[in-house]
């Protein structure tokens, strides 16, 4: 198990995460962990980007040289 603590988290906007996790029937916990786990999912630009050059990068089948 991981414990992440956030700190300096304004007011209005911890608010709102707590509205909206009351809305969804969630403790602040569980739609937090929901939308970390969801985001961590999710590749960045500069991931894809890596990705594709890799791809690019590798030898196309029958090209030997």
């Amino acid at each position: 198990m991981t414990i992440m603590r956030i700190t300096g988290l304004p007011p209005r906007a911890y608010d709102t995460i707590q509205a909206r996790a009351r809305a969804a029937g969630q403790s602040v916990e569980e739609y937090v962990r929901g939308h970390l786990i969801a985001l961590a999912s999710q590749r960045t630009s500069d991931e894809m980007l890596n990705e594709i050059e890799a791809r690019l990068a590798r030898p196309v089948f029958g090209d030997r040289e």
